[in-house]
Order: C-alpha cells, then sequence, then structure tokens
C-alpha cells in the first residue's frame, strides 16, 4: 500500500483547508465557487462551528464512515495531528462528538479540525434518507453549540491531487504507480471517500483490519470513467483499504470506448465530484469549432427542491478526415449528456441523449434512484428537511424556466428500468471527407434534437448559497469547448 494513502487525508486536512477556515470566521469566502455565509469572531473561550463539509470534496454531502472538516474558530489551542492508528476521539485536548457519538480525529487547529462520521451515528429505518444530526466540539471544557448536519448513506466523493476535490484524481496502476492517463483494459486503482456501510462492518477508529477479510462496500458503485460506466464484473474490488480509517479503495478495469478524461461516482442517487483521470485523444477530424452553454438553471431564483434541473445545448462543427475512423462527439455536464458515436467507414452515426422522463418532467419522481425529494424550502434553523409527499413536488412548485427548458428537451425514446432519465436516441449519415455539424440552439437544423440534453442534479442541503457545475464539449477525445451553470441555493 502506498504512503500516498496517508497522505490523501492528510495534505486535505492542513493544506488546502487551513487558508479557507481562516477566511470563514473573518471574510466572505469563495471554495469551489461556493458563497458560504460569513460567521463574526467570537471573544469567547467557546468553540464557534462555521460549517461542516466533505473532506474529500468540499461538498456538504456527509455520511457515517466519510471524512469531514469542521471550519469554525476556538477549536483547538495549537495544531496537532494524530500519529498513529487506531485515531483517537481527543487530539490535543479537543474532542468531537457527532450525533452523540465520540468521533476520531485526524487534525485539530484553533480554525479547523479533520474528523470521521462514526459509522455508529443513526441514520433512519432502512438507511434510506436524511438524518439530521448534532456535531459538537469541546475543548479546554468548554463546548460549541451545536451544529446540525443532513447526513445520508451514501456522500460519494474521490480525492484528488490538489487536495481539493477539483482537477486530476489520484489514481494508481496495479503497482501503485501514480498515472496521469488511463487506457481501456487497464486495471487502475482510485481512492473515495463516502461510500457508506461495509461488509463486515469495519472500526470508525480502525478502519479495514489488514488481516485476511476484506471489508466491501455494500451499497452499489457506479463508476464512471470517461463517460463510461464500469461494468461491476470489472469493479474488482470496492471497500476501504486497509489500516486507513475512511479511506475506500477502488480497483477497477478501464471500460472501452473513453470519450472523454472526466471520472465520477454515483451512489444512492448522489454525484461524486467530477474529476480527471486523462485519455489519448485521436486523430479523425481537422476544422474543429465548437461551444456549450446551459439553458437550465436560470441567473437567478433559489432552487428550494433536493433535485433540480441541469440542460445544456452546443454547437459544433468539423471536418472528417478522409482515414478517419469511429470517433465520438461528447457534450456533458455534471450530470446529463450527449453521445454521438460517428463511423466514417459506414458513413452514420448514432447518438444517445439523456432527457427527463416525461414523469419527473411534471415533478414526479417516485420510483427513481432519487428517492425521497426533499423540500429544502421547509427546512428548520435545525437543518430538518421534510421530503415531498409521495415523492412529488406539487406543479404549483415547478419554475416556469425549467418548465421551459424541458420543452427545448426531446422526448425519450428507448425504454429503461425505472430512473428519473431515460434516452432519447437517433441516426443519421456522417461520411468521411464532409463537414459534420451539430446546433442544439437553431431548431432549422438536421440535427438540432441531439444538440441538448438534460438531467436532475441531487443537491446536498449546507451551508452554500450557490453550486457551480461545468460543462464540457469532447471531440475525438479532446476537449474543444466549456462552460458553466451556477445554481441559487435554499441554504442555512
Amino acid at each position: 500500500m502506498p504512503r500516498i494513502i496517508t497522505l490523501l487525508v492528510l495534505v486535505t486536512s492542513t493544506t488546502a483547508g487551513q487558508g479557507y477556515a481562516q477566511g470563514i470566521t473573518t471574510v466572505a469566502t469563495d471554495h469551489q465557487n461556493n458563497r458560504i455565509r460569513q460567521l463574526p469572531r467570537t471573544a469567547q473561550a467557546q468553540p464557534v462551528i462555521a460549517a461542516v463539509l466533505n473532506g474529500a470534496s468540499y461538498s456538504a454531502l456527509l455520511a457515517p464512515g466519510c471524512w469531514a472538516v469542521i471550519y469554525g474558530s476556538g477549536l483547538a489551542t495549537t495544531s496537532a495531528t494524530a500519529q498513529t492508528v487506531p485515531l483517537q476521539t481527543t487530539l490535543g485536548g479537543t474532542s468531537v462528538t457527532v450525533g452523540g457519538v465520540a468521533a476520531p480525529l485526524l487534525y485539530v487547529s484553533p480554525t479547523q479540525i479533520n474528523v470521521l462520521i462514526p459509522f455508529e451515528v443513526q441514520l433512519p429505518t432502512g438507511g434510506i434518507g436524511l438524518a439530521t444530526v448534532p456535531v459538537v466540539v469541546s475543548q479546554g471544557g468548554a463546548s460549541s453549540t451545536p451544529y446540525n448536519i443532513p447526513i445520508n448513506r451514501d456522500a460519494p466523493a474521490i480525492f484528488t491531487r490538489n487536495a481539493q476535490g477539483t482537477g486530476p484524481a489520484h489514481v494508481f496502476d496495479s503497482k501503485f504507480r501514480p498515472l496521469n492517463s488511463v487506457a481501456p483494459g487497464e486495471v487502475v486503482i482510485l481512492y473515495a471517500a463516502g461510500l457508506g456501510p461495509t461488509n463486515p462492518p469495519a472500526s470508525s477508529a480502525s478502519g479495514a483490519s489488514p488481516a485476511v477479510v476484506l471489508y466491501r462496500v455494500v451499497d452499489e458503485v457506479d463508476i464512471y470513467i470517461g463517460e463510461q460506466k464500469v461494468d461491476p464484473s470489472n469493479v474488482e474490488f470496492a471497500g476501504l483499504a486497509p489500516g486507513f480509517p475512511g479511506v475506500y479503495q477502488l480497483n477497477v478495469k478501464v471500460p472501452p470506448g473513453l470519450v472523454s478524461d472526466r471520472l465520477s461516482i454515483r451512489e444512492g442517487g448522489w454525484q461524486s465530484n467530477v474529476v480527471q483521470a486523462g485519455i489519448t485523444a485521436s486523430q479523425n477530424v481537422a476544422n474543429v469549432t465548437g461551444s456549450i452553454q446551459g439553458i437550465y438553471p436560470p441567473a437567478s431564483g433559489p432552487t428550494g427542491a433536493s433535485v433540480a434541473l441541469q440542460a445544456a445545448a452546443f454547437k459544433v462543427s468539423f471536418t472528417i478526415l478522409p482515414a478517419a475512423g469511429p470517433f465520438t462527439v461528447a457534450a456533458v455536464g455534471e450530470v446529463g449528456s450527449s453521445i454521438v458515436t460517428i463511423d466514417p467507414v459506414a458513413g452514420t452515426f448514432t447518438a444517445s441523449v439523456t432527457v427527463p422522463t416525461a414523469a419527473t418532467r411534471v415533478g414526479d419522481f417516485s420510483g427513481t434512484e432519487l428517492t425521497p425529494v426533499y423540500d429544502y424550502a421547509g427546512c428548520s434553523t435545525a437543518a430538518v428537511c421534510p421530503p415531498f409527499p409521495g415523492n412529488v413536488i406539487p406543479v404549483s412548485r415547478l419554475d416556469p424556466l425549467m418548465v421551459e427548458a424541458e420543452a427545448r428537451l426531446p422526448e425519450p425514446n428507448a425504454s429503461g428500468p425505472a430512473a428519473s432519465t431515460l434516452l432519447f436516441q437517433a441516426s443519421g449519415s456522417a461520411k468521411a471527407g464532409s463537414t459534420f455539424t451539430i446546433d442544439g440552439t437553431d431548431q432549422s437544423t438536421a440535427n438540432f434534437y441531439i444538440g441538448a440534453f438534460g438531467a436532475w442534479l441531487a443537491l446536498p442541503y449546507g451551508p452554500f448559497a450557490t453550486h457551480t457545475s461545468t460543462l464540457a464539449l469532447y471531440v475525438d477525445g479532446t476537449l474543444v469547448a466549456s462552460g458553466s451553470v451556477m445554481y441559487s441555493l435554499v441554504h442555512r
């Protein structure tokens, strides 16, 4: 096991986080384009909690067994880092409870604590839905006011090289050598946080025992590399890394047909941070131009539910080289995509476009992976958020601009399992030596309906006033354009 595993958490806790922690209590701070409300400094010795975030992605998505970063003031009298495993629940005179359970500590400082949310924190019966639990920091005989956090069964997040949840992921080959790119068929190793319970159950403080038994993840983990879902049979291992509390290891065989350099995880309806793994581009096109833009959400207006539409349109034009082989155009968002596969030899293309189902377009998420859907507009000051009855958002609560955006998207024409989205599929002509164009902004063009896509993004309730989501356009494995959409959030 490489030493990098230890550093994954230590670097995230101490390097990337300290400046952010100081900013939270002194100025309005923007981390990953998310605005967090300013809390004033206190002259009292009592610890003050300003925010609790996922320790790998810096989102508000949290779960038992997940590393979390607590920001605030007066959290400790000095900086201290745990030196051994099992981790202790008191470090430098500071202790933390989550839901009344003493939590293992890795790092403490006056403005920041890295803490592992204990597996023992109770979730609702069956583990479905949010539980709101108090976080309390105690130091020098004084305790903070309880800071309530919503936690889920799963909170997938990927560790990255910059320790901020963005950019290239920590990716290794089967001999634990770091990789800058991945190729179909090779086995790679990834590291994540927040993947939920394991079988057998693991110790919060010790993690997985380095003994013979493997602590495998219980819930289904969907891993996407280059927009391709890794077949479950090619997930060789998904569980806790032996000897490293709260760090999950994923050994996976890279799927064929990579069309982007993106890497992400989905679990329990939640999307991880979208990061990069690196791929090798091909040489099948020339004279490439393109753009991608959001068509929802709008520039203003808070998102009042735990799910929100993400929709985008793109334009692209290029010359297919005379000797070109099969290649792909991929327009992608944090969720959703339009994947156009071009076969110049056959002179054809096929397109698969993610679009909302007829039911979810009118607010009905019953029977989907996004269960339950919460009414964030009804959250209490204690961060307790009610679910929508029947998992249905009332039509009166649907944003008219969202309904307008949905009307720009084609209806699904392919069947599939119950989900919040299905596929619109189309085909047509694309010959070698010709110019191929898609324009999702002009309804008069032939390929208009494959030039826009939409899907539902699950958004955690937390301290952020906004959430920025990146859009990207790839042609033949090369990024040619990018954009973003910003959600205005109901927040604590």
